[in-house]
């Protein structure tokens, strides 16, 4: 059981007589009882307030999960990965690695000649053509470039028809060059 911090009763009468030093400590004693009863209220308050906070909190991690999780499944099964490369071997042609939802294949782009002039006209401009001997020089902005095209367009013609251009995929009769436009 916790300590009682109460004073005895005392009357007028005694505690005009008691020394000025005791008076003041009583006063003191009185002005400290009541704060610390006033924090202590504003404490528990707030452990109030904290538990309340901590349940929201749950609550919206809980909430932000699930919809990370539906994001990520919608990203994986809709949103088209677009991955082009060019081959040393083959005279630097250009593929393309694709996925959409659970079909992946790689499927030809076009020479570098045509994709370096291709890209230069939808730019507008004559980057990429005119550095085509430097075979390294620009490769990484033109795969980017690319990327971006193709999958901006693929991602419109899926939401257009999903299961048909997936099923193109699948079955290698999608020309990936109707994409880079």
């Amino acid at each position: 059981m916790g300590k009682n911090y109460q004073l005895k009763f005392v009357s007028d009468e005694v505690w005009n007589n008691t020394p000025k030093q005791i008076q003041d400590k009583k006063k003191k004693y009185s002005n400290l009882n009541g704060l610390i009863k006033r924090r202590e209220g504003k404490i528990e308050r707030l452990r109030k307030e904290i538990k309340k906070t901590q349940e929201y909190l749950r609550e919206d991690r809980k909430e932000r999960t699930e919809l990370l999780e539906q994001l990520q499944q919608f990203s994986e099964k809709y949103i088209p990965s677009v991955s082009p490369y060019q081959s040393v071997k083959n005279k630097f042609q250009w593929s393309v690695n694709i996925k959409i939802g659970d079909v992946k294949k790689t499927r030809y782009l076009g020479s570098n000649e045509k994709v370096r002039i291709q890209v230069d006209e939808l730019i507008g401009g004559d980057m990429f053509y005119m550095r085509m001997s430097k075979m390294d020089d620009l490769k990484e902005e033109l795969t980017e470039r690319i990327r971006d095209i193709i999958q901006k367009n693929l991602t419109i013609e899926l939401e257009k028809d999903f299961v048909g251009i997936k099923k193109k995929l699948k079955e290698g009769k999608i020309k990936i060059w109707d994409y880079l436009r």
